[in-house]
């Protein structure tokens, strides 16, 4: 049963939707891997025309500005060349009119963590007084690109692929919650698949230190992946971790079906649903799903945060017994299906394409 009526479900919202920017209802559309979808954000703006950089900038003499890779609300990612260690990055900078710090807090925080499903920070720089962060470029696509081409194209996720991914990003996760941090803001679009099969955690703009998640930072996030407690504001102390295992379990049920478990025609219906609706069976979709998997799945997206797994240790746990119950049996296992990634070529040394092609969700 769910824990929130109705009214209070539609109290909590309203509230939510006054506290909330929905930078997309504004009309900004974020475009590329590592800005992608829209986020619901306090400080979210309508992004200035003017690029922060342009193409054939070198910043400090030594990174060469090749393109744009995507833009949100809090800044711009760019294409960029290393001359001094010849090799491609990404430059990240925020708008001059929300400034550098939020750019600097999500560098030092993941400059403090080395696990191969988190970016990797290079370096920080100030150009013509511009402060920029120079990070890992990820060659390859986001989660979300290939959700939607394999569920068009008729062969969706293999139960045995989507294990592998989850168990994956569960790890990444769990030594972003050990170093204190709360990402915020998980979802396909912030998941890239590199060629070699790794998989990265991106965009951590609206991170937050979990001492700080129960001060009341309000609603933040993107709506079709927004906890019950994130969208009323009512996150307790340590449950900032919480509110990403909500946004795995949205994950892990877009991955397996193709779409996402509270869909609606506008961001009212579908934080209400968040709030007040069971969440559905995944096995009433896919039956192949193990009973044990789609157990996990309803447990994550419980409304009380208290009824989910307690650490993404756990999860991580149970997903490879699932995996493992399957491998064992010879009957269960299906053959993994090769993840296709574009890798045409896309400029000097760029060894793949990273296709930015975006299905919009509210």
């Amino acid at each position: 049963m769910c824990r929130f009526g109705a009214v209070a479900a539609r109290s909590f919202l309203a509230d939510a939707l006054r506290r909330a920017n929905f930078a997309h209802e504004a009309g900004q559309v974020k475009r590329g891997p590592y800005e992608s979808q829209p986020t619901t954000r306090m400080d979210a703006i309508i992004a200035p025309t003017r690029d922060v950089f342009r193409v054939g900038d070198v910043l400090n003499d030594t990174f060469e500005i090749r393109g744009l890779l995507g833009q949100g609300g809090m800044g711009q990612v760019f294409d960029a060349y290393d001359r001094l260690l010849n090799r491609n990055v990404a430059i990240k900078v925020a708008w001059p009119t929300v400034g550098c710090v939020a750019v600097r807090k999500e560098a030092q925080a993941l400059a403090a963590i080395r696990h191969p499903c988190i970016v990797t920070v290079y370096a920080c720089g100030v150009h013509d007084g511009t402060e920029y962060v120079v990070i890992e470029r990820i060659p390859g696509e986001a989660l979300d690109t290939h959700i939607r081409r394999r569920t068009n194209g008729g062969k969706p996720f293999l139960v045995d692929e989507a294990l592998d991914v989850l168990a994956t990003l569960a790890d990444g996760l769990s030594v972003v919650h050990r170093a204190g941090i709360a990402h915020r803001d998980v979802k396909p679009d912030n998941i890239m698949l590199a060629p070699s099969g790794r998989v990265v955690l991106m965009d951590f703009g609206v991170f937050m230190p979990e001492f700080e998640v129960a001060r009341g930072a309000g609603a933040s996030g993107s709506p079709a992946y927004m906890a019950p407690e994130s969208i009323n504001g009512n996150i307790g102390a340590g449950g900032g971790f919480l509110v990403d295992v909500y946004a795995f379990g949205v994950v892990a049920f877009e991955l397996l079906t193709g779409e996402i478990p509270f869909p609606g025609a506008t961001v009212r219906d579908v934080l209400l649903k968040h709030m007040a609706a069971d969440a559905p069976s995944v096995r009433e979709r896919r039956p192949d799903v193990p009973a044990a998997l789609d157990a996990l799945i309803k447990q994550l997206l419980a409304k009380d945060p208290f009824e989910r797994p307690q650490s993404m240790e756990e999860i991580a746990h149970r997903l490879r017994k699932v995996r493992d119950t399957r491998t064992s049996d010879p009957r269960l296992r299906t053959p993994a299906g090769k993840i296709n990634v574009d890798q045409s070529p896309r400029g000097p040394g760029d060894p793949a394409r990273t296709t930015q092609t975006r299905a919009r969700k509210p």
